[in-house]
């Protein structure tokens, strides 16, 4: 049973499927929070994270988004908000890593990696902020 230090209030994190986004998730949700798992492509995994969190008793939906489109990104921020009204909490996990030495990465795969890492955080950040000033 999840306890009471984050109830009521929603945490978005991105990509939340897994690795450090599901780990961040599991504990907002083991706090209260109720919990939107965002993705891209590991549906399988993000649907596993959150039948572990309503079988723990919480509250959790999916929101998969490219976290670098502006327009995903908005309609992903639209759903959750027309579901729970509010954001309080935004993780900024979504990011990729090209693990090769700087000489060898091609600008298609570095321009991938400050797009999802940057550009995603900017975007999300960006419209998920007018729910979080909202409420102060």
């Amino acid at each position: 049973m999840p306890s009471l230090e984050l109830s009521g209030k929603v945490s978005l994190i991105t990509g939340a499927s897994r690795g450090l986004g599901r780990v961040i998730i599991l504990k907002l949700s083991s706090m209260g929070s109720r919990v939107v798992i965002n993705y891209l492509s590991h549906e399988r995994e993000a649907e596993d994270v959150m039948s572990s969190i309503i079988q723990q008793g919480g509250e959790a939906m999916l929101a998969p988004a490219d976290v670098r489109d502006g327009n995903s990104v908005k309609a992903m921020v639209r759903q959750i908000t027309d579901r729970w009204t509010k954001i309080d909490i935004l993780v900024n996990n979504a990011g990729i890593n090209v693990d090769s030495l700087l000489l060898r990465i091609s600008e298609e795969a570095w321009d991938s990696v400050i797009d999802t890492n940057l550009r995603g955080a900017y975007l999300c950040t960006k419209f998920a902020l007018r729910s979080m000033m909202n409420q102060g």
